[in-house]
């Protein structure tokens, strides 16, 4: 029952996405953002007064002020207890790399796969221009690797830290550090005499991590590395530093003491991370 209704919801969004406004309003639904819109700002409820009163009563209960997303708010809080991690069909629907799609997998248990999108891949470009670096180098073998470390695999902009702790997201940004990232990065920007993204424009660091996408997120943290003033991105692509080594030297920001130990586990993390891309996962 629970794959059913997981399904014909997902069926429901894709013909949403294909109607027209006309259609929408006919159906009773308030406009719901295309895939990888953020819903800051927007009504807690997906239905209007003219909606069925039938899902009325059976979304409405659910307060979507906290999810980035409609659907993945609404498929986390009020179809996947805990015990269920079943597969879904229905995911096949929504589109890759879409933050709709990133939310039900992670409410749901699974590892997204991810897809770079166009925040990472501009920084990958203008931080490869500025070190004289392969941009597919910088994506694949710096910072998906990270990534895949600090989330656990999961890929998660809201992932929180294992264990307790202020960490968060697909990159673990602790608060004092998702500041400084954030001035880093505008920084770039600056020399650059360009234009800032709107997304880093408008990003304050009381929103925190999770209003960012992870898309957002692993372009804010290559920002963060072009400008950090000891990491030096030139020796990981030259071979003359691991990307452990770099990233426990620029990233990581636990005690020294347990620097071999915290190398070990993301050289584990790193052997999944090259056996998952190996099964095109």
């Amino acid at each position: 029952m629970l794959k059913i209704c997981l399904i014909i919801l997902a069926l429901i969004y894709v013909l949403i996405g294909n109607s027209s406004m006309a259609e929408k309003q006919k159906m009773g639904l308030l406009n719901l953002p295309h895939a990888g819109q953020s819903i800051q700002n927007k009504p807690s409820k997906i239905w209007s007064s003219k909606a069925s009163p039938t899902f009325k009563n059976i979304f409405n209960p659910v307060d979507f002020s906290d999810y980035r997303t409609y659907a993945g708010g609404l498929i986390g809080r009020q179809f996947l207890p805990e015990a269920n991690k079943g597969g879904l069909l229905g995911l096949g629907l929504l589109p890759s790399g879409s933050a709709i799609l990133e939310d039900i997998k992670s409410a749901l248990g699974i590892s997204i796969d991810f897809k770079v999108g166009d925040s990472l891949s501009k920084a990958a470009r203008i931080v490869g221009k500025r070190k004289n670096i392969d941009p597919k180098f910088l994506i694949d073998e710096v910072i998906l690797p990270i990534s895949h470390h600090e989330s656990g695999g999961t890929y998660n902009r809201s992932e929180k830290q294992k264990g307790g702790g202020t960490a968060i997201g697909a990159m673990q940004f602790e608060p004092h550090r998702f500041k400084t990232s954030i001035e880093r990065a505008k920084k770039v920007f600056s020399k650059a005499n360009e234009e800032l993204p709107k997304w880093l424009s408008n990003i304050k660091v009381e929103d925190g991590v999770s209003a960012l996408t992870t898309d957002q997120q692993q372009a804010l943290a290559l920002y963060d590395l072009l400008e950090h003033g000891r990491a030096d991105l030139t020796k990981v692509w030259d071979g003359k530093q691991s990307i452990a080594d770099f990233w426990a030297s620029n990233w990581w920001q636990g005690d020294e003491k347990d620097r071999k130990e915290r190398i070990s586990s993301f050289n584990r993390s790193l052997e999944d991370f090259k056996e998952r891309r190996k099964n095109g996962q």
